[in-house]
C-alpha cells in the first residue's frame, strides 16, 4: 500500500519571488505482512516502534503439524522412488522363471481338458454323454485356454521389461509425491515471517500464542528511507514545475534547517482542491498534483509530522 505526503496548495500558495508555497504532513510508504500459513504465533521479535532491517526475522509461527504432514508426505515420496526403481528394473530372474513354470503348467492342463473334450464329444455322438456332461468339460476347456494365454501373455511382458508408459505413469507418481513434499516444506519456511524491506514497525497485529491463518494480518511496517510528497498546483503555476525540479521543505522540529526534495510526478488531469483545504473559495479551484520525493535516511521526516515546502 503506498502513501504520499500530503501537502496542499492554500491561501498562502502563491507563485512569488520566493516560489510556490505549500503546507502539508508526512505520510510514509506502508507494508502490510501478512501470515501464509495456519498456526499459532509462537515467538514475536520486535514491537511497536523497531526499527527492522530487511530479512530481519519478525515472529514465528508453530510448525507441529506442518512437521507432521513433512514426514507423511516424504514417506510417500519414498515409496513412489521405490515403485519407479522397480519399474525400470523389470522383472528379476526368479520372476521370469516362475512365470515359465506357470505357463508350462497352464499348457498341460490345457492340453489335458483339450484331449478330454475330444473324448467326450465323440462320446456324446455315441449317446454315451449327456449334453450338460458336454457342456461342462466345454467350459473347463475354455477356461484352460484362458489361463495358458494369460500365463503367456505375463511371461512375454516380463521378458521384455516395462513399457514406456508404465515407466511414465511411475516417474508422475514421484513428481507428485515430491510436488507435496515441496509445499509443505515452502509452509515450513513462511512459519517464520521475515521482514521484506527495511523500515519501522508502525503496528503490531498479533499477540504472542494467538491463532494465525493465511491471510491474516501480523504487523504493519512504514519504509521511512523515502517519502514522496504530494502538492496541489493551480493551472496558471504548472508551468512552472518540472520534472527533476528542487523543493525545499521545512519542519517545525528543525526551524532553521531546509530538506531539499525533487518533483518527481506531475498530473495531466485536473482535479477540484482536496476537501482538506480550509476555505470554501479554495476548494472550488481546478488543481494539478505534483509529487514531491526526499530522501529521509535518517528518518527525521515521521508520518503525520507537519512540514511546509516552497516549489522554486
Amino acid at each position: 500500500m503506498y502513501f504520499t505526503l500530503s501537502i496542499f496548495w492554500g491561501c498562502n500558495n502563491k507563485n512569488s519571488a520566493n516560489g510556490i508555497h505549500a503546507s502539508g504532513t508526512f505520510e510514509v510508504t506502508e507494508v502490510m505482512i501478512r501470515s501464509k500459513v495456519t498456526g499459532d504465533a509462537t515467538k514475536l521479535f520486535v514491537r511497536e516502534g523497531d526499527t527492522i532491517q530487511k530479512g530481519e526475522i519478525l515472529a514465528r509461527i508453530d510448525t507441529s503439524d506442518y512437521v507432521i504432514e513433512l514426514r507423511q508426505a516424504e514417506a510417500g515420496l519414498a515409496l513412489a522412488e521405490a515403485q519407479l526403481n522397480l519399474v525400470k528394473q523389470g522383472a528379476r530372474e526368479e520372476d521370469i522363471a516362475a512365470a515359465l513354470e506357470q505357463v508350462n503348467q497352464a499348457k498341460a492342463d490345457f492340453e489335458k481338458v483339450s484331449a478330454d473334450l475330444k473324448r467326450y464329444e465323440s462320446l456324446f455322438s455315441s449317446g454315451s454323454v449327456t449334453q450338460s456332461q458336454l457342456e461342462e468339460i466345454q467350459t473347463r476347456n475354455a477356461s484352460a485356454e484362458a489361463r495358458y494365454r494369460a500365463s503367456v501373455q505375463l511371461l512375454t511382458k516380463l521378458e521384455k521389461g516395462p513399457r514406456r508408459e508404465e515407466i511414465e505413469v511411475a516417474e508422475a507418481q514421484v513428481a507428485q509425491a515430491q510436488t507435496i513434499v515441496d509445499r509443505i516444506r515452502k509452509k515450513i519456511d513462511d512459519c517464520t515471517i521475515v521482514s521484506p524491506i527495511n523500515g519501522t514497525i508502525l503496528e503490531q497485529l498479533i499477540e504472542e500464542g494467538e491463532l494465525t491463518s493465511p491471510g491474516s494480518s501480523l504487523f504493519v511496517i512504514g519504509e521511512l528511507s523515502r517519502v514522496t510528497l504530494t502538492i496541489y498546483v493551480k493551472e496558471t503555476d504548472l508551468g512552472k514545475v518540472k520534472y527533476g525540479q528542487d523543493a525545499g521543505v521545512f519542519i517545525d522540529s528543525y526551524p532553521d534547517s531546509e530538506f531539499v526534495g525533487t518533483v518527481s510526478f506531475i498530473s495531466d488531469r485536473a482535479e477540484f482542491t482536496p476537501k482538506n483545504i480550509q476555505t470554501k473559495e479554495e476548494r472550488v479551484k481546478f488543481v494539478y498534483k505534483v509529487e514531491i520525493s526526499l530522501q529521509n535516511p535518517e528518518g527525521i521526516f515521521k508520518a503525520g509530522m507537519p512540514a511546509d515546502a516552497v516549489l522554486r
